[in-house]
């Protein structure tokens, strides 16, 4: 299935993403080996006796950021930073010219250790980046890359709940926007500037900055690409916020559709979609109960995310967070007593579950813990 859409999409990166992912399913982990094949030339490269070859050099780097750049973007994390790590020991920081393309590896680590939730690596890239940006001496160059940095710096500070400060670093993302920005990178800060707006409460602003992102996204990759799919889930976000739970649904069903269509069944951005609509559903159906298809997407996201990570990674955290919101208003409206015990018996398995990733990746002192800690209180110590 994954090969005919990919052969019906018209975007040849699409095409590629669903070809890798249909090879994947079929058990040809294409990924693995072209990362050990990669990193064995890197290695040859680094370990010359001779004074390395400066064209070759060039050409490994072109192929790691092209590769580790696409790996990422399919969600394939581990391979993706392998790749990018071992560019990145190819450049030469000493040399100004190649603290360009050093930066550019950096920035990509930096997104890519935040997203798989490397949060102490992905502090120290963010240092070394932008120590190596400091050795720029175009200053066009300089505030392109500082723009990125910035954005994805914010991404770091809002998955570690220090909303003020990724507040402060979105706006100075936004303040560095200009021309010679990719435009993939003018969407992402876009789109990571209106989530921190969210979270201040600044919800005109937030909504200014989304819908700019989902027009830019649409005009120039169309809405069967990811990026558009990415803008938006924070467009649901932003709904749901301001209590636009009919709308938000929609928006979530429709970047559900795109990435699955994209990516298939079994790969880590279908998964966060399957939680973001679980979640909104479950919202969505306060009302009326019925919360059969909220708890069908909380579970496929925990069955996919379990497949592709440790079973003590972070990203299950969330998804594990809201199956057992769902399973408390289902134990609500359950006549047998002892089934209702037996689902709430599972809700408090999944809560102790999130609350224990919680604490080990942020500590006792965090948004993300509290949060979770109240929402198991709540429902199981002061009912």
């Amino acid at each position: 299935m994954l090969f005919q859409k990919a052969l019906r999409a018209g975007d040849t990166r699409v095409k590629l993403y669903a070809v890798f992912q249909g090879l994947r399913e079929e058990g040809f982990d294409q990924s693995e080996v072209l990362t050990t094949e990669f990193i064995r030339r890197c290695q040859k490269a680094l370990h010359v006796e001779e004074k390395p070859d400066r064209q070759a050099i060039q050409k490994l780097l072109k192929t790691g950021m092209s590769l580790g750049v696409f790996l990422s973007e399919v969600g394939w994390y581990e391979d993706a930073e392998k790749i990018l790590a071992t560019s990145y020991k190819l450049c030469n920081t000493r040399e100004p010219d190649d603290c360009r393309i050093a930066s550019k590896f950096l920035t990509r680590l930096l997104h890519l250790r935040t997203a798989n939730c490397k949060f102490d690596s992905a502090k120290d890239t963010f240092r070394e980046a932008v120590d190596v940006a400091s050795k720029m001496t175009s200053k066009n160059e300089l505030d392109i890359n500082m723009a990125v940095l910035y954005g994805e710096k914010c991404g770091l500070l809002f998955a570690l709940s220090d909303y003020e400060e990724g507040y402060k670093c979105s706006m100075k993302a936004l303040q560095k926007i200009g021309p010679g920005l990719p435009m993939k990178a003018v969407i992402d800060i876009l789109r990571n500037g209106s989530k921190a707006c969210v979270v201040k409460r600044k919800f005109k602003k937030a909504e200014l900055l989304i819908k700019q992102a989902m027009f830019l996204s649409k005009q120039h990759f169309g809405c069967d690409h990811p990026k558009y799919a990415d803008t938006l889930i924070d467009y649901g976000y932003y709904l749901l916020n301001v209590d636009a739970i009919n709308l938000s649904v929609k928006v979530y069903k429709e970047a559900f559709r795109t990435r699955f269509y994209v990516f298939g069944y079994n790969n880590l951005h279908v998964a966060t979609a399957h939680e973001d609509l679980g979640y909104a559903l479950y919202v969505h159906e306060y009302s009326t109960g019925n919360f059969d298809e909220a708890r069908y997407h909380a579970e496929r996201a925990i069955s996919i995310i379990t497949k592709l990570f440790p079973d003590d990674h972070l990203l299950l955290a969330s998804s594990k967070r809201v199956k057992a919101l769902i399973l408390e208003e289902i134990a609500i409206d359950t006549p047998i007593r002892q089934k209702e015990e037996e689902i709430l018996k599972e809700a408090q398995e999944l809560h102790l579950a999130s609350l224990d990733l919680a604490r080990k990746s942020f500590g006792e002192n965090n948004v993300q813990t509290a949060k979770t800690l109240w929402k198991f209180r709540s429902a199981f110590i002061n009912p």
